[in-house]
């Protein structure tokens, strides 16, 4: 964990599907490899229980690039990004959009992210508010929150 900045690294993929569930999940990837990180944010659509809209950060704001799609079938959470196409910010070929998809496809088939690292900003995923509580800093979202 990341104390100076708030941020905390989560691994547990059903606390990271939760979170980005959550419907104000702000977040980074982290290219271990390559020394390299992306933020995003997903933010729930209002009439699709199941649906948001991905936001890439680029030179200080975030820009839409996609949709985040989550069905819970049976218990098993699948997950799916689907590029915005004329409406994106950025080409389906850059890395940005390219890890994003990559690391929700891992957490969707549950495959270890080797070089990738899914970090939340340190504010609760639903409501905002910065988390302080070793609990909520862990899952992302705050103890008032996770009850509802």
């Amino acid at each position: 964990m990341d104390n100076s900045s708030g941020q905390a690294k989560m691994s547990d993929f059903s606390s990271i599907v939760r979170f980005l569930k959550s419907g104000k999940a702000t977040f980074t990837i982290k290219d271990t490899k390559n020394d390299k990180a992306w933020t995003y944010r997903a933010r729930k659509m209002k009439d699709k229980e199941d649906g948001f809209f991905i936001h890439l950060k680029i030179d200080g704001k975030f820009s839409y690039i996609g949709m985040l799609w989550i069905n819970t079938k049976n218990g098993i959470d699948q997950l799916k990004v689907v590029y915005g196409k004329e409406k994106s910010a950025v080409l389906i070929s850059d890395s940005g959009y390219q890890t994003i998809s990559a690391v929700i496809y891992c957490i969707s088939n549950k495959y270890t992210l080797s070089f990738n690292e899914f970090w939340h900003d340190g504010n609760c995923g639903r409501c905002g508010r910065t988390l302080t509580n070793p609990d909520s800093l862990a899952t992302g979202i705050g103890p008032e929150c996770i009850k509802k």
